[in-house]
C-alpha cells in the first residue's frame, strides 16, 4: 500500500521555528496536542520508513491542556485540517481537526 502525504506551509508564532522530521514517517502511534485558546504544540511518536520509533516534539509551547490521541493498531490518521488566524497580534494555529478510522478528535 503506498502512503500519499501533503506537506503545506508552514505556520509558526512570532519567535517560532520551522521543524520536520529527520526520517519519512510510516504510521502515526500517539499524538499530543497542547491548546488553550490556540494550539499551543504538538509531540508525537510515529514509526519511520526505517521501521523504528521516533519521538518528536515538544514543536510550539507547553501552554493550554494536553490532549492525547493514542492510536490502535488499526487506527490510522485519514485526514488533518484546521485554522489559522491572529490571535493577540501573532499569526497562529487556532483549530485541529484529525479524523481517524476509529473516531473523530477535534482540538
Amino acid at each position: 500500500m503506498r502512503i500519499e502525504t501533503t506537506k503545506v506551509d508552514l505556520c509558526v508564532g512570532e519567535g517560532g521555528i520551522s521543524r520536520d522530521v529527520q526520517v519519512a514517517p510510516y504510521r502515526l502511534l500517539r499524538l499530543t496536542i497542547r491548546s488553550g485558546d490556540t494550539v499551543d504544540g504538538i509531540s508525537f511518536i510515529y514509526i519511520g520508513s526505517d521501521g523504528l520509533a521516533h519521538h518528536e516534539g515538544m514543536w510550539g509551547g507547553i501552554g493550554g491542556k494536553e490532549h492525547l490521541i493514542q492510536l490502535g493498531l488499526m487506527d490510522y490518521v485519514k485526514e488533518i485540517s484546521g485554522t489559522a488566524g491572529p490571535f493577540h497580534g501573532q499569526h497562529v494555529i487556532r483549530t485541529l481537526k484529525i479524523v481517524t478510522l476509529k473516531h473523530l478528535q477535534i482540538t
